[in-house]
């Protein structure tokens, strides 16, 4: 009995982890493609997790709330932050702190506010 409880408990980790990972993915993509589409470069090619909680989706269910970090740079010089934001495997938006101002983009919309 105790054997069959450790498998399931393995189980549904390596589960977890890799549904993360895969989400992690998409987010890294995501932030590649629109570090392109600003013109600046995407650096270290990572994104780090800084937050992650339980939040309420639109739907009502309850799903992660996913907040990652990562580095841009405008002339190869220097360092800038970004923050992706992901409820479930949804993209909710993208922060660029960029020394112009803040850009937020989502579904597909730039937003700079200074």
């Amino acid at each position: 009995m105790e054997f069959h409880i450790a498998v399931i408990i393995i189980c549904l980790g390596t589960y977890i982890w890799y549904t993360f990972s895969k989400i992690k993915e998409k987010a890294t993509i995501y932030c590649q493609t629109y570090c392109k589409k600003i013109n600046v470069q995407f650096l270290d090619g990572s994104i780090v997790l800084i937050n992650i909680g339980i939040k309420r989706a639109s739907s009502g269910s309850l799903q992660f709330s996913r907040n990652y970090r990562f580095d841009f740079s405008i002339n190869s010089y220097d360092r800038y932050h970004g923050y992706i934001h992901l409820l479930g495997s949804q993209i909710e938006g993208i922060q660029f702190d960029h020394p112009d101002g803040k850009i937020f983009i989502n579904d597909d919309s730039i937003h700079l506010i200074n």
